[in-house]
């Protein structure tokens, strides 16, 4: 470990490559706790205001490279003069032009050196983070090990080093080797990382782990799918249970990632994946996992049109029966009963709505909901339906007539099945909007939009709170109109007026 000192007033004395080592060799197989959240620098910068984001975003990552070609302009300026450098300056956490400019322009080996003590030594992020970028302009493969030991702190850190992994001769390996220790926003990068250059090994790994059930594998699960040549694996002579498995995760997401990732209904071999997996499902054990996920992938085949899953009528109707006559079988009815938790909230959502939906054996108690016939979601139905998964939308008082209550009247949802939102914290609310931050400034902007908006349906937020957030993030990439528009929705939506109301 680089040399430390105690701490002090001036922020943390521990280099953040020591930290994320530290805690990788406390469970060397696994990913670090919370990505290793809270990092030691972490009350520095949030005593610290974000410097604000250049209105033109061309001009992202300027002021960096401007700093960078003063240091490398002093032939004697050691690394360690950048150490606090760039606290003034918006650092991106992405590949940047201008930092890769200012790299390029300077001796390669003095780059290099300057990027390997920022790495290993820093003790700030923004620090950390520039020599990262310094070291993603070079091929030099002495440098893995950095990388990929930084790369762990992969909320922050995953982008560039996916990228600069990417680069390097033996980079996929390392890739790989952190596909597997990363979660996440990290993961994202990674496996996307690992989608362009990964070899045999990569593959097999990518069409068995890759999809580990968080909702960001959507932004990936399609480029697993064709990267890894899924549909020559899962019609295969031989086929392993973990491959099935893997594949159910990933017609699940794929059913449901519009807006994040390629659909179903844009990946060409689809209804020929769709129909191997219900091949394969129905010689394989039953177990809860196989259950709900063949569940939830027939309870989309119900409910959407053919088309958006890539299939016809026919052979939607065709693949739906063959996952329900496996789904209706004994011994996975009887599995399905005893493996579920009936206390839990995931129980209670699934028999409520997808067991209902799908009048599933296993569950003859659930409550029988009609099967409309799909139709295109609305934005607020679209955000409710990503928020929680296939669900049943609650029309209360506004439309209270004699018309709803015929229907209606013998309805009613099961005990426990409603339940209050948790709160956000501070700190939970910081880390949201600047992951919010970060996506809108490579171009995702309504991905990230929609991941703002989806904490209305699963936190309990002030009234507005969300629309401040947003209108927040566009402010941060400098676009001050959306910013202000948001604010006005948010003040026609909550009846709000610019001035106080008349007292009596």
């Amino acid at each position: 470990m680089s040399e430390t000192t105690e701490p002090g007033p001036l922020g943390p004395q521990i280099s953040l490559f020591d930290y994320a080592m530290h805690l990788h060799q406390q469970d060397p197989d696994s990913p670090l706790p919370r990505d290793g959240e809270p990092y030691p620098d972490e009350e520095l910068h949030r005593r610290r205001s974000r410097p604000p984001a250049p209105k033109d975003r061309r001009l992202v990552g300027a002021d960096v490279a401007r700093i960078l070609d003063g240091h490398f302009a002093k032939p004697d300026a050691p690394p360690s003069a950048l150490a606090d450098a760039f606290h003034d300056a918006n650092v991106p956490i992405h590949h940047n032009e201008h930092i890769t400019a200012a790299a390029l322009r300077a001796e390669k080996q003095r780059v290099q050196h300057t990027g390997q003590w920022l790495v290993q030594h820093s003790t700030d992020r923004c620090s950390t983070t520039v020599g990262l970028a310094l070291l993603a302009a070079g091929w030099a493969e002495e440098d893995i090990p950095l990388i990929r030991t930084i790369g762990l702190l992969s909320n922050r850190f995953g982008p560039l080093a996916a990228r600069a992994l990417q680069r390097r001769h033996g980079g996929d390996q390392a890739l790989l080797w952190l596909a597997k220790r990363v979660t996440g926003w990290g993961r994202v990068y990674v496996i996307e990382a690992l989608c362009l250059v990964g070899g045999a090994e990569s593959r097999s790994w990518l069409l068995r782990h890759a999809c580990d059930g968080d909702f960001l594998n959507g932004y990936f699960a399609g480029n697993v799918a064709t990267a890894a040549h899924l549909h020559e694996a899962i019609t295969a002579a031989e086929v392993d249970d973990h491959l099935v498995d893997h594949t159910g995760r990933l017609l699940e997401v794929m059913a449901d990632c519009g807006g994040m990732g390629m659909t179903l209904e844009h990946y060409p071999p689809a209804r020929i994946i769709l129909q191997a997996h219900a091949d394969h499902l129905s010689r394989q054990t039953p177990t809860v996992n196989r259950y709900v996920s063949a569940a939830v992938i027939a309870d989309h085949l119900a409910q959407k049109p053919p088309e958006r899953l890539g299939c016809t009528v026919e052979d939607r109707n065709q693949i739906l029966q063959q996952y329900l006559a496996t789904l209706d079988r004994e011994d996975w009815s009887e599995m399905a009963r005893a493996g579920l938790d009936p206390g839990s909230d995931f129980f209670t959502w699934f028999t409520a709505n997808v067991a209902a939906r799908l009048h599933l054996r296993a569950f003859p108690d659930a409550p029988c909901w009609p099967r409309p016939p799909p139709e295109p979601a609305t934005d607020a139905g679209a955000a409710g339906t990503a928020a929680h998964g296939p669900g049943a939308h609650l029309i209360l008082d506004c439309y209270a007539n004699p018309t709803l209550a015929a229907p209606t009247a013998d309805q009613q949802l099961p005990e426990g099945s409603a339940r209050a939102l948790p709160g956000l914290t501070s700190e939970e609310e910081y880390k949201q909007l600047q992951q919010a931050i970060s996506l809108a400034a490579v171009g995702y902007i309504r991905a990230a939009e929609r991941n703002l908006l989806r904490l209305y349906f699963t936190h309990a937020l002030p009234e507005g709170r969300t629309y401040d957030l947003i209108s927040d993030m566009y402010a941060a990439i400098g676009d001050t109109p959306t910013a202000e528009m948001s604010q006005s929705r948010k003040s026609i939506l909550l009846g709000i007026s610019g001035k106080e109301p008349a007292r009596a």
